[in-house]
């Protein structure tokens, strides 16, 4: 269904039709083609193309992020906008099943050169199960190319830093635990969640564990439900566990946790 809150998308290059088997070969290039972030709405948004000689399918994926009560900070702004561009590149990763292109391009901002490999070895590693099912041999060896960006001049150990400990909250014993564990250590900690849509049993259960659930709504793309009917998405693993990783370093980076 469609969102209120999320506005509606801008649309690049011509229409999308359903790919067939005889055009997909057509499409060279998997491109990063525009990443966006509002901080009035905690509205991002992640454009994709696949380009080809006869085609060009456009997509793009909404994310709204839970913005902090006071606004955002800029420390923490730079911080939650360079962790946005790593989610970008995960997220990436699922519309790229939609045509497996032979070479993926990253133009819509430069990486350093320790984001550069991680993106290769995303897509080897994130895309193997895909890749095997399929007989794509050249996901495996997968060119992801980007422009050089200077590596940041210093990390950041917050392992002492005194913040409040963000954890991933399904509703599940695991992140159950997870919580009454650090709070039986004497910590504060806060929960993310990304459904789409707010399972009834949360709730209740962050009432009685007494933690704070910020809220990350994904919209992923309408077309991908449309294609997927007309089985033209091909069905196999993308790195999940990624991108729900990164969907947490983002909220903790935006709220200073």
């Amino acid at each position: 269904p469609e969102r209120e809150d999320i506005p509606p998308r801008r649309r690049e290059g011509r229409p999308v039709d359903w790919p067939d088997d005889d055009r997909l070969p057509a499409i060279h290039t998997f491109v990063y083609s525009g990443i966006r972030f509002d901080p009035e709405t905690g509205i991002a948004e992640f454009d994709f193309v696949h380009e080809g000689s006869s085609q060009r399918l456009c997509f793009t994926e909404g994310v709204k992020f839970p913005l902090p009560e006071g606004g955002v900070g800029d420390t923490e702004l730079t911080a939650f906008r360079r962790v946005l561009e790593l989610l970008y590149i995960a997220v990436g990763t699922f519309y790229y099943k939609v045509s497996a292109p032979p070479q993926v391009s990253i133009t819509a901002m430069p990486l350093a050169p320790a984001a550069a490999a991680w993106a290769q070895q995303l897509y080897r590693e994130g895309l193997a199960e895909y890749a095997h099912r399929h007989q794509l041999e050249h996901v495996l060896d997968l060119p992801v190319r980007s422009q050089y960006r200077d590596p940041v001049d210093r990390l950041h150990n917050l392992g002492g830093s005194g913040r409040t400990p963000l954890v991933g909250f399904s509703g599940g014993k695991d992140s159950v635990v997870a919580l009454e564990v650090l709070k039986s250590g004497g910590l504060n900690p806060a929960a993310f969640t990304t459904d789409r849509r707010v399972k009834p049993q949360l709730e209740p259960l962050m009432r009685r564990a007494q933690v704070r659930l910020l809220r990350v709504r994904p919209r992923p793309d309408p077309q991908l439900k449309q294609l997927m009917r007309h089985t033209a998405l091909l069905r196999g693993h993308a790195p999940l566990t990624a991108m729900t990783s990164l969907v947490g370093t983002a909220v903790a980076a935006l709220h200073g946790l």
